[in-house]
């Protein structure tokens, strides 16, 4: 309960912008209404582990910065080979909506490609990627992304229907 206290509190004061005393005490008023009002709907399934969050997020910001760095080369020198595209499916490892919703949103960010669809049965992502990619190795790279979220963010339970 502390840690959702803390976490709401950090919230409000960040959507006010401003760390003041009116803040923080009225971002505890609002933190303990919530939990009070609403304790189920604060449950959750997942654990966020903070060291792997963050170097998931960094790795992250590391790939946008390749991948945008590709697309601009595609875009100002097209050539036939650059500018293919092709659909991968990706059979996920995992058996958590949460985790294949953030791979699929990761890959989604990341320019260059977009998740088209996610199979919610067998966790299979179809992703259209840009360029002469090849299939198993971009395959590998969704894997290392998948396990990389998998140590950022641990599942308690393996109920298919357990995310968002």
């Amino acid at each position: 309960m502390i840690g959702q206290l803390l976490s709401l509190i950090i919230i409000w004061i960040a959507l006010w912008g401003e760390l003041s005393v009116a803040n923080l005490a009225s971002g505890v008023v609002v933190g303990l209404v919530i939990i009070l009002l609403f304790p189920t709907m604060l449950k959750s399934q997942h654990q966020i582990h903070p060291v792997g969050a963050v170097k998931f997020v960094v790795r992250l910001l590391g790939d946008l910065v390749t991948s945008s760095c590709a697309v601009v080369v595609t875009v100002l020198r097209p050539t036939p080979v650059r500018l293919q595209t092709k659909v991968v499916s990706v059979q996920l490892a995992t058996q958590s909506a949460l985790i294949a919703s953030l791979v699929g949103n990761s890959l989604t960010l990341t320019p260059g490609t977009m998740t088209v669809s996610v199979d919610e049965e067998t966790f299979t992502l179809r992703v259209h990627v840009l360029g002469d990619v090849d299939d198993s190795a971009f395959v590998q790279q969704v894997r290392t992304l998948e396990e990389r979220l998998n140590r950022a963010v641990s599942v308690r339970s393996h109920n298919k229907k357990d995310a968002l």
